[in-house]
């Protein structure tokens, strides 16, 4: 009678690389990393707004893009200011002013009467913070957005907007006193 061998064979050890046979394909082994392309690929999506300066007018510094113009910073001592509504770059470029940025007059103690041109749109995070003397703001009609913290720490302020507005309805909901108008209470003497 055959013996059966099968069951009693030793087990091969766990160390000894697995036996190929013939028929099946290796890959060969990687030694260098596959060359990358020499052209770029192309954008899916295009630049958007062409940084072109930051210009300081009046001790305000703007940002100025191809479209539009961002107030970056107020460093003025003025008490009233009248902002403009297009900004001019040192090429002769003109581009709406459409953007406060955040901080923008953070700690302007001097400044107790503002008015924002129509065709700003947004005013960002605390814009006016800690502006103490801030009495009047005049907001346009094309303002959309009034983010977070905007008058924070700026307790005599009061906003002047037309009714029915984001800006009218902006002041209701931040709890701010509101007046109708379009014009400040005060002038640049």
């Amino acid at each position: 009678a055959q013996e059966d061998t099968a069951g009693s064979r030793d087990p091969e050890p766990e160390t000894d690389p697995p036996t190929v046979s013939a028929e099946e394909p290796t890959e060969p082994p990687v030694t260098e990393p596959a060359e990358l392309p020499t052209e770029p690929e192309p954008e899916t999506d295009p630049p958007r707004d062409p940084y072109l300066e930051d210009l300081e007018q009046g001790g305000i510094i703007y940002r100025i893009y191809e479209d539009y113009a961002v107030l970056l910073k107020c460093y003025s001592g003025d008490r009233i200011i009248e902002l403009p509504a297009v900004i001019t770059s040192s090429a002769g470029a003109e581009v709406p002013l459409t953007i406060f940025a955040d901080t923008a007059f953070d700690t302007c103690d001097y400044l107790q009467y503002l008015k924002v041109p129509e065709g700003v749109t947004t005013i960002l995070f605390r814009t006016f913070l800690n502006c103490r003397n801030l009495k009047e703001v005049v907001l346009p009609d094309s303002l959309i957005s009034i983010q977070g913290n905007t008058f924070d720490n700026t307790p005599y302020v009061t906003i002047i907007s037309h009714a029915g507005t984001y800006a009218h309805q902006a002041a209701m909901n931040l709890g701010i006193p509101w007046k109708e108008g379009s014009g400040l209470s005060e002038t640049i003497e």
